[in-house]
């Protein structure tokens, strides 16, 4: 089974030019992020959103974007990982 149908939820995922469209995404919150080097404290704590980048309108995803939740709009800021097939985004 599809691990966004297992535990994906129904969002809108909305470019900054152009038309909302209905997709699946995995909503991740509390993910500590740690600078580079060799500071081993958490500095921050972020959500992310991972989406498969087929449900996706042609362009995206790109910063600026946004994703709805019920009442939640989450801001794309960057990019964490892209595999070809799925992408990570950390949002705001």
């Amino acid at each position: 089974m599809d691990i966004f149908a297992l535990l994906g939820v129904p969002v809108t995922y909305t470019p900054v030019a152009g038309t909302p469209v209905p997709i699946q995404a995995l909503i991740a919150g509390s993910l500590q992020l740690q600078p580079s080097g060799f500071s081993s404290e958490t500095w921050a704590q972020q959500y992310t959103a991972e989406f498969m980048l087929s449900e996706l309108p042609a362009g995206s995803p790109a910063p600026g974007d946004t994703v709805t939740y019920g009442a939640t709009v989450y801001t794309l800021v960057a990019p964490m990982e892209n595999n070809g097939m799925l992408v990570k985004w950390v949002v705001a």
